[in-house]
């Protein structure tokens, strides 16, 4: 065979082989979505998954059209070659839950939800949400796992002044509460702990908002009961609370 065409067929075969390589993209440091950076999962998973490979990015804003803008409507990224999928959906998830993110847990519905995923599944998938109360503007995250997978989904959606994808909870509107202090409510005292919150079953609309009722029991040992103290609306929009006065003339607490 001359040399010409050894040369001819290496080019082709190295041609071939380059076609036929998967292109690797570079990983992410973060994730640019609306105005709002999250840090990228081989971020927050770290050195253990040095390995991990970005096999698909895509930016699409919500009518589905390309765009690479950061203030995209939507955000994917899928990863593969991790040492456990379900393990770095975990932590990933862990990264968006604790305090200084704010992002809580949703159902299908976009709606808070108590149940935790299940981690320990091979495979799996897990929606968290966040609201901007400011913009009305909601960014969800939408985690799918599998062996050595992860899937990555951010989502952008804006949502009407009366709309709430991400709904208030008894538990939430007690903790807030508690989180005053007496005077911010007109009471006595030094902390809230010295007080009994219970939410009522009720709702009441004040100026057009629902609000959960709550009351406000001051324990008291020597009879081991407690007294009424007060009554307080808390509106959905968790931007508005009022204090439930006599003749139910409703006044609205200056509280942040």
């Amino acid at each position: 065979m001359k040399a010409g065409q050894v040369l001819l067929l290496s080019l082709g075969v190295s041609l071939i082989l380059t076609a036929c390589e998967k292109t690797k993209l570079d990983l992410p440091a973060a994730y640019e979505l609306s105005g709002t950076s999250l840090k990228s999962l081989t971020e927050v998973v770290g050195a253990d998954e040095a390995k991990a490979e970005l096999s698909e990015m895509e930016t699409a804003d919500q009518s589905g059209e390309s765009d690479n803008a950061a203030d995209s409507g939507i955000c994917t990224y899928d990863y593969d070659k991790l040492s456990s999928g379900s393990t770095a959906a975990s932590a990933y998830a862990s990264y968006l839950t604790n305090t200084e993110m704010e992002f809580v847990c949703v159902d299908e519905n976009g709606k808070k939800t108590t149940v935790a995923p299940d981690y320990t599944d091979e495979t799996g998938e897990a929606s968290f949400a966040r609201k901007d109360k400011e913009s009305n503007e909601v960014l969800t995250v939408h985690i799918s796992w599998s062996d050595t997978e992860c899937k990555i989904v951010l989502t952008s959606a804006q949502t009407s002044d009366g709309e709430e994808n991400v709904e208030m909870t008894n538990n939430d509107a007690v903790s807030y509460l508690k989180s005053l202090s007496p005077a911010d409510l007109g009471l006595t005292g030094t902390s809230m702990n010295e007080y009994t919150i219970y939410p009522m079953d009720s709702i009441v609309q004040v100026d057009g908002m629902p609000c959960l009722k709550l009351r406000v029991y001051q324990d008291h040992p020597p009879e081991n009961s407690n007294r009424l103290i007060g009554t307080y609306l808390f509106a959905g929009d968790q931007k508005h609370l009022y204090k439930l006065e006599a003749g139910n003339e409703v006044v609205e607490l200056a509280v942040s």
